[in-house]
């Protein structure tokens, strides 16, 4: 019999059949980036276990879902989901004066460059010139 898990909230109890769920979306998030777990719970602004054990504040999860967005647009954009994550990977002067930094490594390091990544692919998405 599989293993049921009770959680109490006020005065009602809830039985969660089988075993927790580990986030496993955040795992295949950075699978496809290949990035690290760790370079993902930078970008979502949490700590590596929290992303692990899927404990995501509803603001980590925007950025979760900003990040899915921003890979879309660029899918959309070349036709191909690998070379949307290419362009993601790929070092650029859009982000550091040198063009030492890719978008990843940008976000990953900066707080507010998930809004800066995402407001330039959806500039480009929409047709105007990468700034």
């Amino acid at each position: 019999m599989p293993h049921a898990h009770t959680r109490t909230i006020g005065s009602t109890t809830t039985i969660l059949r089988g075993p927790r769920k580990r986030n496993n979306d955040a795992k295949a998030l950075a699978n496809e980036l290949e990035a690290k777990l760790e370079t993902l719970a930078a970008i979502l602004g949490v700590s590596t276990a929290d992303l692990r054990n899927a404990r995501l504040s509803n603001e980590a999860r925007m950025r979760m879902a900003k990040l899915k967005s921003i890979i879309k647009m660029l899918e959309e954009l070349y036709g191909d989901r690998k070379y949307a994550v290419g362009w993601l990977r790929t070092k650029s002067e859009l982000w550091s004066e040198k063009g030492d930094l890719s978008a990843i490594t940008y976000m990953a390091h900066n707080p507010r460059a998930l809004e800066v990544v995402y407001q330039t692919v959806w500039r480009m998405h929409r047709g105007e010139p990468e700034t």
